[in-house]
């Protein structure tokens, strides 16, 4: 889906949600007035009468007939309206056709007729319905009847349309003492069947019958729109995530904006209600629905402010004025250097603080004076200004100390080796920057180091695969050679051609599987098998193989090993080429005369009291020592680096990997490995921790 098109529909879901609250809304809140107008069993009654389809079963019709009534039963019964019999005679013939009213006191022979017969009231006891009539009401002097046909209908008392007559005591036993005479009276009102407008166009009943009509449709039209309105929140209630996401968008509008203006809108809004409230039942009607508009209206401001805290938290109240100058300080400080920015802060907050006190005392000084309760106000409000600056202050102090504390753990983990993760601050704290700079330096170290194991990975495969490739070559040489020198009736300088071939060959094969174990060993690759192994007897196997070269040799070795076994977890196979490679250096670049040392220690590294029981910790320790045939003008780092031979003339054979095999063996086998030089004497220690 288009995002434009989604945004789109998402503010059309809104609109059906906003428009349907407010259609629901307004005509919930005009009946709720109209209830409390006109009481609830009224305004259901008038609801009621839109359904009816004859206006003379409605309630209106039948309370302005009892009011034709009264007026002629009083303009009869009463001395004082006797005046207004013509006036009131006038008054009903303004109906015309659409009423016919005959009313007759036969003690005082008062008579208010439009008609010149009673439509044979006095010989049936009820009227003859003229055509195009169907109303009649009628008052024997005893009881009242009411119909649309020419069997008379006794009125019920209950019939709240007739509630008047039992107002003004016509159901009562005492009529005469309303209405006196009233039983000497024959009152007779007949309606048409078919209201129609009149010249004069002041006919109550066709007046009735056009509000009747207004009213009806206009309640039809009331409940449609009700309708259209509840359909609009159903359909808002379906899609209500796209709507959620328009309220997200206007919250982030709303965000916007100072929390002190929406606070003042919100108490100016609560404080109207509050003050309408107390006041609701003295309002008048009209202003009574402008003030449930003004709800509907407060209601969507509240709405606004609720989605507003919702959906920005903490932020609805910190996006406030003393923020806003808080960050522009900010923007300020952040341009000068970090000590310096620091210093200013304090200043500025000691600053404030002061301010803040010396306009709280001008204020007590003023209060005391003119006993004005508006500074006590403003006392309050300096107040409060302080204490959030106390606490903003503190707040930030307390992360930039933790901040400061995590980078400087963040500084001993990388220098440990043990970081992956990356320091992450949130932008708005002072040692942000420094936290991105120390992940730079960290991104830099770990490129740096990724090149340097992806040069070592090529460096080894390529030698690995050189090796390998030498391999199969040197042996068919090695094989031809050897086949060479069997062969019957060469001449002498033959032979000691192949003998020279047999020594290089042999010498370049020692060469490539030196170079390759090395590399193995180098890359992690060399698979170890530990075991738990005499350490002693190791060098005095490998001092057996060597003891014919030793026996050649000049010089004299002298072998300190311990009478008991000494222990270790390591591979035998691999730390017997260690002492084969060391030993084998020994004979070939010591002093011709001179001696070489080989010694075996045990050492107690430290004691661990666990309560009563004493662990002890051991080290084992073989120090290989000579003298050297030659001046050894290299350091301990130059001599461990491969093909690198401390005798520059090169005067014995050698590869120059003998050492470097030797310290990756013994490291891979769980042990250290130094060399210490001190003038002559060439010393290497190797340490492996004694097995238990």
């Amino acid at each position: 889906m288009d995002i434009k098109s989604k945004k789109s529909k998402g503010m059309i879901i809104w609109l059906c949600f906003f428009i349907g609250v407010n259609i629901v809304g307004f005509i919930a809140s005009g009946s709720i007035v109209e209830i409390i107008n006109s009481g609830y069993t009224d305004t259901i009654d008038s609801i009621r009468d839109v359904y009816k389809t004859d206006i003379k079963d409605t309630r209106q019709f039948k309370h302005t007939i009892t009011l034709m009534f009264n007026m002629l039963a009083k303009s009869l019964t009463d001395d004082n309206y006797s005046s207004m019999i013509e006036a009131m005679g006038e008054d009903l013939n303004k109906e015309e056709e659409n009423l016919i009213f005959y009313a007759e006191n036969f003690k005082t022979g008062k008579r208010i007729a439009n008609s010149k017969t009673d439509l044979g009231i006095s010989v049936k006891g009820f009227p003859s319905l003229l055509q195009g009539y169907d109303y009649y009401f009628y008052y024997n002097g005893e009881e009242f009847f009411a119909g649309n046909s020419d069997k008379p209908q006794n009125i019920d008392k209950k019939d709240i349309g007739y509630s008047n007559l039992y107002h003004w005591g016509c159901f009562s036993e005492n009529i005469n003492s309303k209405f006196p005479g009233i039983r000497d009276c024959r009152i007779l009102l007949v309606v048409k069947k078919d209201i129609t407008k009149v010249i004069s166009e002041t006919s109550r009943l066709y007046n009735l019958k056009k509000r009747f009509q207004v009213m009806k449709w206009t309640i039809i039209g009331i409940i449609v729109v009700f309708l259209f309105g509840v359909a609009l929140l159903i359909i808002s209630i379906l899609n209500r995530k796209l709507k959620h996401e328009f309220d997200f968008r206007l919250a982030k509008l709303s965000g916007k904006l100072w929390f002190e203006p929406k606070a003042l809108v919100s108490l100016f809004v609560i404080a109207v209600i509050m003050e309408a409230e107390r006041n609701t039942s003295k309002l008048m009607y009209s202003t009574q629905l402008r003030f449930a508009f003004f709800l509907i209206i407060a209601g969507w401001w509240f709405y606004l402010m609720f989605i507003d805290l919702v959906t920005n938290k903490r932020r609805f109240f910190s996006n406030n004025s003393i923020n806003m100058i808080i960050r522009k300080y900010r923007s300020f400080e952040g341009k000068k250097p970090f000590q310096k920015g620091m210093i200013l802060r304090l200043f500025m907050f000691i600053g404030a603080e002061a301010i803040l006190v010396f306009l709280a005392g001008a204020f007590c000084i003023i209060i005391i004076q003119r006993m004005d309760s508006f500074f006590f106000y403003c006392i309050f409000i300096v107040a409060a200004i302080g204490v959030y600056l106390i606490y903003r202050y503190q707040r930030r102090y307390s992360n930039t100390i933790t901040d400061i504390g995590r980078l400087v753990d963040q500084i001993e983990a990388i220098k440990a080796g043990g970081v992956t993760d990356e320091l992450v601050l949130d932008p708005d704290t002072d040692m942000y920057n420094a936290a991105k700079n120390l992940n730079s330096i960290k991104e830099g170290m770990n490129k740096v180091i990724e090149e340097k194991v992806k040069s070592e990975r090529t460096k080894v495969e390529l030698i690995t695969n050189v090796s390998h490739d030498l391999k199969t070559p040197l042996t068919s040489i090695i094989s031809y050679v050897d086949l060479l020198s069997k062969e019957q009736g060469l001449p002498e300088h033959v032979n000691d051609y192949v003998k020279i071939l047999i020594q290089k060959s042999n010498r370049l094969k020692t060469l490539i599987e030196d170079l390759f174990d090395l590399t193995r060993a180098s890359s992690g690759e060399i698979k170890v098998d530990y075991e738990r192994l005499d350490l002693g007897k190791l060098i005095k196997q490998t001092m057996a193989d060597l003891n014919e070269e030793i026996s050649r040799s000049e010089l004299a070795f002298r072998v300190n090993i311990p009478e008991q076994p000494v222990f270790i977890l390591s591979d035998g196979k691999k730390l017997y080429r260690v002492f084969l490679n060391l030993i084998s250096n020994a004979l070939k670049y010591s002093l011709p005369g001179s001696r070489v040392y080989i010694d075996l220690i045990v050492q107690n590294m430290n004691n661990k009291t666990n309560g009563e029981t004493k662990e002890i910790d051991y080290e084992v320790v073989v120090i290989i020592k000579n003298t050297a045939n030659y001046e050894m003008s290299f350091s301990q780092e130059e001599i461990l680096e491969r093909f690198v031979r401390g005798d520059k003339a090169r005067s014995t054979e050698g590869s120059g990997l003998g050492l470097a095999i030797a310290k990756n063996f013994t490291q891979v086998c769980g042990g250290k490995f130094d060399i210490v030089l001190d003038g002559d004497l060439f010393k290497v220690i190797l340490s492996f921790a004694a097995a238990k």
